[in-house]
């Protein structure tokens, strides 16, 4: 889906500009569905709101998991920074 790329690339130039350096946003947004379709499985949103809640939700896991792979659980560095 291509709104969940355009909101992976807005998350990526926000708070996860770091992520930039490591991951193509297309990848990115690839697991971030995978993380929804499993998600999906388990609870179905009422409305359109709360599927693209969900949606960046996963997203913004998949960022967190991205930093946490190439700085470490215990890096130094904040993952909020450039």
């Amino acid at each position: 889906n291509e709104r969940l790329t355009v909101l992976a690339r807005k998350l990526k130039r926000g708070h996860y500009q770091r992520v930039g350096s490591w991951e193509q946003t297309e990848d990115i947004a690839q697991n971030a569905r995978v993380r929804l379709i499993r998600a999906l499985k388990a609870e179905v949103p009422a409305t359109p709101r709360e599927f693209y809640g969900l949606a960046n939700l996963q997203i913004r896991r998949e960022l967190l998991d991205v930093i946490r792979q190439n700085t470490g659980r215990s890096g130094n560095r904040s993952p909020f920074e450039a």
